[in-house]
């Protein structure tokens, strides 16, 4: 899908993975994870991962763009330990 690859393509110079799934039933609703880069956490969150959850990809490049503008932070040694980073 169009979106997905220019999402993956945003992602990529920054070392964020991407990962998603589809549910199917009752309706389509989109999953998608995003992982900061190792060791770190990202800058709106205290957490290494950030999910969007919506029934359409509409905004979804705006609001990893966004998140991307926020940057990231070192993850402290306790997120570290729960993510399996140390």
């Amino acid at each position: 899908m169009k979106t997905l690859e220019k999402l993956k393509a945003i992602c990529k110079p920054h070392n964020v993975e991407v990962d998603y799934y589809v549910e199917r039933f009752p309706s389509t609703k989109w999953h998608i994870y995003f992982d900061a880069p190792p060791k770190m956490c990202w800058g709106s969150t205290q957490s290494s991962t950030i999910f969007y959850p919506s029934y359409e990809l509409k905004g979804i490049i705006s609001f990893i763009r966004s998140e991307l503008k926020e940057g990231f932070y070192e993850a402290d040694e306790q997120t570290l330990r729960e993510t399996g980073q140390l």
